[in-house]
């Protein structure tokens, strides 16, 4: 046993050399790996910086599209074919970029330009490589707006009449606009709006304050209106006419200028609107149907026959337009729960007509409705609401951002209570090419834009009685059916970003 120990330990005194082989191998190992290490950093690196580069490329073709759009945005007339016709480059910090546009018209009439724009960034992977090249695509849509396309215009009662003078017999709560004369008579004030709107009277000639229980806003700091711009006299009661137009007069106002502004009509396009509402003349329901159609001969002359009833009594119609799964326009009636269902820009080439005396409507969404002819209420039309809810109560409290029915007529309008003097009332927003006559004990709550407003007491043997205006909260926006027309009406345009590729 002995002997074989002193062999085994002999033979491990031999392998002392071992260590240095082994040295050896992990050095080389180690090698091996610290060369990968560098070959992956350094390809990591490039990887970054390629990546770098290519979004600098994104951004420097984004800016392209954004020159474009400048382009399309600062010229006179967007719709102009050679805006982008031809290419051109520009140099910025990132690398030089290309752009162009496209002109189309999509199914509406609207321009819709396509802006490509191609960068180009120094590829930093080495020398010798390719550029990097990024193209983007955007659709941009141009749309005209008619003048007086925006909330101010239409946030008022507006009398368009030059050589009439817009009467005043009843409270007004609420800014007036006349292009001609005002006069307040039988105790009629304009009052200060009781929903925080600022209240302005804006009057082109003469104003004439007849009853000295008449005013324009109150003496009370609190109850004057915003602003007052006469671009005439002022004559209270059996004083001699001024240009003051001050307290003496009878006009209490914050703020006060003999330069009247904003003294025109808004303006629609009729003809636009019946080409492409949806639903329309033009463009049928895709769902359900309208009771006698929206015309019968293809041309926009009020050739409607009927009624005109949008809200019958005994009975209930569907009329949707679905484009691309999307809800484009509605109008659909329930007579059962009362609710009048709305959406989009709606046309019917005749009357429209709330006509049965009393009956309650709750009209729920936000549409334009254009009559080829003429216009009346004598329902109860309130702005949203389950279909039980009477805005007689609370006729102030309406939210146009929520519910709001524009009503166009190519003809006059009427408000009144109807044969049997049930009541009536309507919050919303009309519009008439011809004149708005208000009698009758009915309540309205709601900007009014008209050739000539005619506010009138109705004999004993009708009724009798003034109607009663109220206060709405401000109009905060529009909706297409009084923004959009044809080019040749357009005051101003709308340019609306679609989709990007790329």
């Amino acid at each position: 046993m002995n002997a074989f120990l002193n062999r085994l330990m002999r033979k491990f005194a031999k392998e002392e050399g071992i260590s240095l082989v082994m040295a050896i191998g992990i050095l080389g190992v180690l090698s091996i790996a610290g060369a990968g290490v560098i070959f992956f950093a350094g390809a990591n690196s490039r990887s970054a910086n390629y990546t770098n580069a290519d979004n600098e490329a994104f951004s420097v073709a984004e800016a392209g599209v954004a020159e474009g759009l400048s382009v399309i945005s600062s010229a006179s007339n967007p719709t102009d074919s050679s805006l982008l016709s031809s290419p051109s480059t520009v140099s910025l910090e990132g690398g030089d970029v290309t752009y162009s546009g496209s002109k189309s018209t999509d199914a509406d009439g609207h321009v819709v330009w396509t802006i490509d724009a191609t960068s180009t960034v120094d590829n930093p992977t080495g020398p010798g490589a390719s550029d990097i090249q990024r193209t983007l695509s955007q659709k941009v849509r141009i749309r005209a707006l008619v003048p007086g396309a925006n909330p101010n215009d239409w946030d008022r009662l507006y009398h368009d009449r030059h050589n009439k003078c817009l009467e005043i017999n009843v409270d007004v709560p609420a800014s007036v606009s006349s292009r001609g004369d005002i006069c307040l008579d039988n105790g009629g004030q304009i009052k200060k709006s009781t929903t925080g709107n600022p209240t302005v009277v804006r009057v082109g000639d003469d104003v004439f304050i007849r009853d000295p229980q008449s005013k324009i806003g109150d003496n009370n700091a609190h109850d004057r209106v915003s602003l007052v711009q006469v671009g005439g006299l002022c004559k209270f009661h059996n004083s001699p006419a001024t240009a003051l137009c001050d307290e003496n007069d009878g006009i209490f106002t914050e703020e006060k200028s003999q330069t009247p502004s904003s003294l025109f009509k808004p303006q629609v396009d009729h003809q636009y609107w019946y080409d492409n509402a949806k639903p329309g003349p033009n463009h049928n329901c895709t769902t359900g149907s309208f009771p006698g159609g929206f015309d019968n001969d293809g041309v926009m002359n009020a050739s409607r026959s009927g009624s005109g009833e949008i809200t019958p009594k005994n009975s209930s119609y569907t009329c949707k337009v679905i484009e691309g799964g999307e809800l484009v326009g509605e109008i659909s009636w329930n007579h059962s729960t009362n609710i009048l269902t709305i959406h989009g820009t709606i046309f019917i080439d005749g009357d429209i007509r709330f006509d049965d005396d009393g009956d309650l409507v709750n009209y729920q969404g936000r549409a334009t409705i254009y009559a080829g002819d003429d216009l009346e209420f004598d329902e109860l039309v309130c702005a949203g609401g389950d279909g039980s809810h009477n805005c007689r109560t609370d006729m102030e409290n309406w939210d146009p951002e929520a519910n709001m029915m524009i009503l166009i007529s190519r003809g006059w309008s009427e408000y009144d209570q109807g044969g049997n003097l049930a009541p009536a009332a309507f919050q919303g927003v009309v519009y008439a090419e011809d004149f708005c006559l208000i009698h009758q004990d009915i309540y309205v709550s709601g900007p009014m834009i008209c050739s000539e407003i005619r506010i009138e007491e109705d004999d004993e043997d009708q009724g009798g009685g003034w109607p009663t205006f109220f206060s709405w909260k401000e109009l905060q926006s529009l909706i297409p059916g009084v923004l959009l027309g044809y080019a040749d009406n357009a005051a101003d345009w709308e340019i609306e970003l679609l989709e990007q590729t790329g």
